[in-house]
């Protein structure tokens, strides 16, 4: 764990710099937007209406349920199926729990920092002990040149033990 004394701030960096990153792309990119189509116009409510009525609870459901012949006998499990497959309409259903923005947030600001720092670590432990990676630097490109990253963050030369 010696690792974290002289990498954390590297590690805090590239946690908070890949979140506002990650942010940004999410916003700016827009590539799930066409993900999916709106209920017919003055029926989404009437839809809504009718989840909560049938008591669906938050979960994946596709319908109709191809699983249901399972425990039939090949020939008559594929009419069964067969005729499934030709009624409309079949599809899948994602109903989602309360959420909470804050908590995800946190949750992948949190993913991107223990990241960090697992790929500190692999870096950390392939150096040879003594090895200052501004010297690699120095000496032109080489197999650790990912050291150039902690350099320019933390404006300082890391040794390692």
């Amino acid at each position: 764990m010696s690792f974290l004394t002289q990498l954390w701030l590297p590690i805090l960096l590239s946690g908070v710099g890949v979140w506002i990153a990650s942010a940004v792309c999410w916003m700016a990119i827009g590539h799930h937007k066409k993900d999916r189509d709106a209920i017919p116009a003055g029926r989404e409510q009437e839809f809504m209406d009718s989840i909560t009525k049938l008591g669906i609870g938050p979960g994946n459901y596709g319908f109709p349920d191809f699983c249901q012949y399972d425990n039939l006998p090949r020939k008559e499990r594929m009419e069964k199926l067969k005729a499934l497959y030709d009624r409309r309409p079949y599809g899948i259903l994602r109903v989602w729990g309360e959420m909470n923005m804050g908590v995800n947030m946190f949750l992948t600001f949190l993913f991107f920092l223990v990241t960090s720092a697992i790929i500190a670590y692999l870096g950390w432990a392939v150096m040879p002990a003594g090895h200052r990676v501004c010297q690699s630097l120095s000496g032109g490109w080489d197999r650790r040149y990912s050291g150039v990253l902690l350099c320019e963050l933390s404006q300082r030369c890391v040794v390692s033990d």
